[in-house]
């Protein structure tokens, strides 16, 4: 009866162990994509506080976030006014969501795939 009991409780609490790390494994994607939001939030704050004090956009060349993939700055004209590479400042902007940002003044945001082939949350 002792033996039973013990593997009755055995078995509810490893059920108890799964359900509870399944719970965690699926919220764990909308918790990150939520800060992932709330940093890039923030980092945007940042830059046009920088935009504002530096029209040279020279002092964003210190900002390097580690959870920053690429930051790129585009002109109503679609052109790059700032980029983390800098060998593409002055070249027109060929992602077509950036013209709905310059239209409609809204916040864009997704996963795109960047040139290493990884794919960004």
């Amino acid at each position: 009866m002792l033996k039973i009991l013990l593997l009755i409780c055995g078995a509810a609490l490893s059920a108890a162990l799964l359900w509870f790390a399944v719970s965690n494994y699926r919220a764990a994607t909308p918790i990150a994509q939520e800060n992932l939001r709330g940093m890039a939030l923030s980092i945007t704050a940042a830059v046009e506080n920088i935009a504002a004090h530096d029209q040279t956009l020279r002092s964003l060349d210190t900002l390097r976030p580690n959870e920053l993939a690429f930051l790129a700055v585009v002109d109503r004209n679609g052109s790059y006014r700032f980029h983390s590479n800098p060998d593409l400042i002055g070249l027109p902007a060929n992602d077509p969501r950036y013209a709905d940002v310059l239209r409609r003044e809204v916040v864009v945001e997704g996963r795109v795939t960047l040139g290493t082939g990884v794919k960004s949350l």
